[in-house]
């Protein structure tokens, strides 16, 4: 087709207005598909973070309520006493009772798990029988529960037991470096309830907060109990929840393949979330800016904020929980590459439309403008023949009604 003829003049304008038109729908259907599919993900996210809320703060009242039962057990409360006044007996004989405890069940433990080594060969006295029992009892009792230790500790804060015999055990919790940490935090909210305490069955759990322990970045939650008896406290017991509880209510529900990652942010800023070994640890910190969009723990409102992960951008719903004056914010991410797949989906079966549609009409155009135009051109031909003097001519479409037969017979009549 000649590119200065009508035919390619016409149908080159309407292809061009029909690229325009279908670029302009592709635009305006990503941007409204993108604007329905961020609120319907907003949505989801919103019924996500209330659901692991509530989930979290129903967990952590249980916990509370199971510390607290196996806190006001008597045999549990004779044997800390029992515990304590061996302790006292190592401490006048030895001089050093952590030395001494510390060699016995940590250093010297032949056991990989040291909360198996119920009651050592060599040393004796009255410590290591009792411990002997507690030992098995304590076991006993944190089966198919989210706790991995029990610690009791003297009123001063000295950690006479402990079940797992970790790095806390025969430590002196208000002493450095111990004293900035989860089970720091719990035994002095528990020694602080004690002070208005008369009796035992008055206690409840107190809840250190979402923290880490003594420059550890695993997540570290205690619940502690005071025991009091006739308005003396006597001991706290703290229960150590194991790692995998939180971890466990806070990645329920991920789909296999999402790039959703669920973390907890406490009130100093920490992120909490599965590390690289698969711990529930502290990740980081977060901006500061972040949590003052957090709407308040009292309500169901959510917020969104975006922010880098690696090389791509991620959109983080966070919600405040709140359990026993400790606040928590949760945060629910997913990449933006992810939540703007359904648009670029859209927009592709679209745009894939257009085009369709645009080289259908194209032909059609073509088609269409040579039908309509192939008389006038017959009918320019026949003109030029004429001016240049060539009467004998003939003059064809002049039977034609339209404007192309009226100008046939023009021609016709110079002729």
């Amino acid at each position: 087709m000649n590119r200065h003829s009508l035919a390619f003049k016409v149908t080159a304008i309407f292809l061009f207005l029909s690229l325009f038109s279908v670029a302009a729908l592709n635009v305006l259907a990503y941007l409204s598909s993108r604007s329905v599919l961020q609120e319907q993900a907003s949505a989801n996210m919103r019924q996500v973070l209330i659901f692991r809320g509530d989930m979290l703060k129903e967990q952590m009242a249980l916990m509370a309520q199971q510390a607290g039962s196996i806190a006001r057990m008597e045999t549990l409360q004779s044997a800390a006493t029992g515990l304590r006044s061996g302790w006292n007996t190592l401490q006048k004989s030895s001089g050093d009772a952590r030395a001494e405890l510390r060699q016995v069940f940590v250093t010297g433990n032949p056991m990989k798990d040291r909360e198996k080594l119920l009651k050592p060969e060599g040393p004796s006295g009255f410590y290591y029988s009792t411990h002997e029992t507690v030992q098995a009892d304590v076991a006993r009792y944190l089966q198919e529960t989210p706790f991995d230790d029990l610690l009791i500790a003297a009123p001063d804060g000295t950690v006479f037991y402990s079940y797992r015999k970790d790095q806390a055990f025969a430590e002196n919790l208000t002493a450095s470096p111990w004293a900035s940490g989860s089970l720091a935090a719990a035994f002095e909210r528990a020694r602080t309830s004690a002070a208005t305490l008369t009796e035992d069955s008055e206690a409840a759990a107190s809840f250190s907060g979402l923290m880490t322990e003594a420059g550890n970045p695993e997540a570290a939650l205690t619940f502690a109990v005071p025991v009091v008896r006739l308005g003396a406290l006597k001991a706290i017991m703290l229960f150590h929840v194991r790692n995998s509880a939180v971890l466990s209510i806070l990645e329920k529900g991920h789909a296999s393949g999402s790039s959703l990652e669920s973390t907890l942010i406490n009130g100093a800023g920490q992120i909490f979330g599965r590390d690289g070994t698969g711990r529930f640890a502290m990740l980081g910190t977060s901006e500061p800016q972040m949590l003052t969009r957090v709407p308040d723990a009292s309500g169901l409102d959510i917020a969104d904020v975006d922010s880098a992960r690696g090389t791509e951008m991620q959109r983080s719903y966070l919600r405040t929980v709140a359990f026993e004056g400790q606040r928590a914010t949760i945060s629910e991410s997913l990449l933006l590459s992810e939540i703007e797949a359904g648009t670029r989906q859209i927009a592709t079966v679209l745009l894939i439309a257009g085009l369709a549609v645009l080289a259908a009409s194209a032909i059609a155009t073509l088609v269409s403008m040579n039908r309509m135009l192939s008389p006038l051109a017959r009918l320019a031909n026949a003109t030029g023949e004429v001016a240049k003097g060539n009467l004998d001519r003939d003059i064809s479409d002049q039977n034609r009604k339209d404007e192309t037969g009226v100008m046939a017979r023009a021609l016709e009549s110079f002729r």
